[in-house]
């Protein structure tokens, strides 16, 4: 592949619909172009590399105002600070760099006139004004850049609507090599408006003549509205777009090396079509392009997508940067558990069954005994106090659910209080009396799920600690659990 090293020299004219060059002419490319040799395959990334390739691309939206006075420099105002989760719901969405609240980009005072009449950034640089009016190629990329923006301040979205860059790449068909994989996609677009063979997209492994498809996780359910593919080599291969609906997505992902074959949706007989036509490599000018088809409405939430592309008529490798997915969020809380991170107080600990047993995911259940995973009180019955354990969660929750894994003689625990703070720190933690009843030692003896649903009026406290109190003194044996589950709400 060409990459990223521009030497800006003429193009073929038979490449593209324009006879001459002109600097981007939305094909920025060496003039070796069409006689592209992509390098060898190399070793695809460890897991820790993947999930550190998700995390840089992964930039967050923020909301941008061009200040387009005729003649003067156009100016690009920020807010600063805008978490992914922070509702975004006026204006135009772009991803710029943020410093210091703000940028410039001075741009000569005679393109304002043109590029007010074309529909997008694209138009303008491909057209003869464009090349009539001269730029300055020390500062290409920098105008590159500047038109991607314009090009997106023109999302203007409706009161009630969102806009969000793909999150996560769950699988695709194929890819060329790591450097052109589908987690590319993921985060801000950072190729258009060039038009050519780019590390910064994803290209699938053959170069033309096979239906290829990609899936795509977006953070946030929506209600979609709308979508933005940034295509950014041969477009127009896009035949199908859809969607899982919630409920309906669930999936297991093992990665390998690569994403590819790396997903298995348990309901991938649930796919809700959103857009269907017919390749359109013959019918469109082999430039960049913000492809967004008017997509057949939709009234459930959803946060997976799927492009599918018919190469069958692209001349070379069809390649896209990013995706962005627009519509109207979820007005339904997303359900997040966590297992216990780290013990606060315990009252004892009968040796090789330590407290420290319930940290993290279950191990024992649905096993029943006398198990050394769990944890066990230093005495089977005692008739003097309550035993005891503090428990921290990794995030306070508005709690919903407790699950208490319960391996070896259940039915001792009889009251459950959750805290904000740490109690054991924290002399002014409120305590919140979450549950209370009666030991009952006189349960069946098999291991069991104590489920305690937490009452409607803690649901405004943030729960990170838990103490479980247990009355063993009516006991025939060691009372052990091996997990303890909170099930909530993020605030």
């Amino acid at each position: 592949m060409s990459g990223n090293n521009f030497n800006y020299q003429p193009m073929p004219p038979s490449h593209f619909y324009t006879s001459s060059y002109s600097y981007n002419n939305n094909n920025i490319l060496p003039s070796s172009f069409n006689n592209i040799v992509r390098p060898p395959i190399i070793t695809p990334p460890s897991i820790e590399e993947y999930e550190k390739m998700i995390q840089e691309r992964n930039e967050k939206l923020s909301t941008m105002v061009f200040n387009n006075t005729p003649y003067k420099n156009i100016i690009i105002n920020h807010q600063q600070n805008k978490s992914s989760d922070q509702k975004i719901r006026i204006g135009s969405i772009i991803d710029p760099d943020i410093v210091e609240g703000r940028e410039k980009f001075s741009i000569p005072k005679e393109w304002l006139p043109y590029l007010e009449h074309y529909k997008t950034s694209v138009a303008f640089i491909s057209s003869d004004e464009f090349e009539k009016i001269g730029v300055n190629e020390n500062n290409i990329e920098n105008i590159l850049r500047l038109m991607r923006l314009w090009d997106e301040s023109r999302l203007t979205l409706k009161p009630e609507e969102e806009a969000q860059w793909a999150y996560k790449a769950l699988d695709a068909s194929s890819e060329y090599s790591p450097s052109w994989s589908p987690s590319n996609l993921t985060g801000c677009s950072n190729t258009y408006p060039k038009h050519g063979d780019f590390t910064t997209a994803w290209a699938p492994k053959d170069e033309k003549g096979k239906m290829e498809f990609v899936i795509l996780e977006f953070k946030n359910y929506y209600k979609i509205r709308g979508i933005q593919i940034f295509e950014t080599n041969y477009p127009g291969a896009i035949v199908t777009i859809s969607c899982l609906p919630r409920g309906k997505d669930k999936y297991q992902q093992v990665i390998d090396g690569s994403i590819v074959g790396s997903t298995t949706f348990e309901e991938n007989d649930s796919w809700v079509v959103l857009y269907q036509g017919n390749p359109q490599q013959r019918e469109i000018p082999m430039n960049s392009r913000i492809f967004n088809p008017t997509l057949y409405p939709t009234n459930f939430d959803s946060k997976i997508i799927r492009l599918d592309m018919d190469t069958t008529l692209s001349n070379s490798w069809s390649e896209i940067d990013a995706v962005k997915l627009i519509g109207i969020p979820s007005t339904i809380r997303e359900e997040e558990e966590y297992w216990v991170s780290s013990i606060v107080d315990f009252s004892s600990e009968y040796s090789g069954w330590p407290v420290t047993n319930i940290i993290g995911p279950s191990r024992v259940f649905p096993n029943y005994g006398d198990i050394r995973e769990a944890w066990a009180p230093s005495k089977s019955r005692n008739t003097i106090s309550l035993e005891f354990v503090i428990l921290e969660f990794p995030q306070s929750l508005s709690a919903k659910r407790i699950d208490i894994f319960e391996t070896f003689n259940p039915g001792s625990l009889i009251r459950i209080i959750g805290y904000s703070t740490n109690p054991k720190t924290d002399i002014y933690s409120t305590p919140y009396v979450i549950y209370s009843g009666m030991a009952n030692p006189q349960l069946e003896k098999v291991s069991r799920i104590n489920s305690i649903q937490v009452g409607n009026e803690f649901s405004s406290i943030p729960i990170k600690f838990l103490k479980l109190e247990i009355d063993t003194s009516g006991n025939s044996g060691f009372y052990e659990i091996d997990a303890v589950k909170l099930i909530g709400y993020s605030f």
